[in-house]
């Protein structure tokens, strides 16, 4: 099940300034990053997104690094009184985090260089999804 979370999760490898405070969707759809506008496409796994920044799982092959530009395609589900859509994003933003996830993947930290101009939570607790599973 999707929720909403309005405060920062834990971690110990995070430091105050770039925790999220803004509420979040936190969801597992397909996503698309590539590390320069010319460069392959890669796939990730969402994990969450807010206004300014988003999460997302990549396989760790070495190319990532903090504070590197990426360019990021999503979509995600939009809840918004008694309307439901799915509505696509594409942004360049810029590494703040990695952290390990499991084996060869990393949780992946970005703040986006403009932010949305909605709030992707919507103003329902709960879409759907999954926890984020590779």
């Amino acid at each position: 099940m999707t929720t909403f979370v309005s405060s920062p999760t834990t971690n110990s490898t995070t430091t105050m300034s770039d925790r999220r405070a803004e509420p979040r969707l936190r969801y597992s759809w397909q996503m698309y990053f590539q590390l320069d506008r010319h460069g392959r496409v890669e796939q990730g796994r969402m994990v969450d997104l807010s206004r300014t920044t988003a999460a997302f799982l990549a396989k760790d092959d070495g190319d990532l690094a903090p504070d590197q530009q990426l360019h990021i395609r999503l979509t995600h589900p939009m809840v918004q009184g008694e309307l439901f859509g799915i509505l696509e994003v594409r942004r360049s933003a810029r590494i703040i985090r990695l952290d390990p996830y499991i084996s060869d993947h990393k949780r992946v930290a970005v703040r986006f260089d403009a932010p949305l101009d909605y709030e992707p939570a919507g103003d329902t607790p709960s879409v759907c999804g999954a926890a984020p599973v590779f």
